[in-house]
């Protein structure tokens, strides 16, 4: 799912204007909700009790300190194990959260906030 830049990411200051985050639109966040929302809809029609949840995204659906967005609780809802995500790189990565947020783990998952290696999101016992 993509998401979008939402209302409540932080902005970047003294950053060159083509790295700056896009403007938030909340028409494009409200369809990509909507559209987050069916798509959880459709994996637990899907899911059985040996299910792995795994949310993945390329905007931030939780920003630092933690800060939910529209998207947080779309993500709640679904329950995963982890919900990965993207988007920050430089001096955004600071904005993203890493951690556990209302029962979530959350992981920024950018190349350069990963130091360009792979993340293991799940292992299985």
């Amino acid at each position: 799912m993509r998401g979008w830049t939402v209302p409540e990411a932080p902005p970047l200051e003294d950053v060159d204007e083509e790295i700056r985050l896009e403007d938030p639109r909340p028409d494009l966040v409200e369809r990509d909700a909507q559209r987050l929302e069916r798509s959880v809809q459709a994996a637990e029609q899907m899911a059985d009790s040996d299910s792995i949840r795994i949310a993945c995204m390329h905007f931030p659906p939780v920003y630092a300190g933690p800060k939910e967005t529209r998207f947080t609780p779309i993500v709640e809802k679904f329950r995963p194990e982890i919900c990965v995500y993207g988007h920050l790189h430089g001096p955004g990565i600071d904005a993203g959260f890493s951690g556990e947020f209302r029962g979530v783990r959350y992981q920024l998952v950018s190349c350069d906030a990963a130091g360009f290696r792979p993340v293991l999101v799940h292992e299985s016992p």
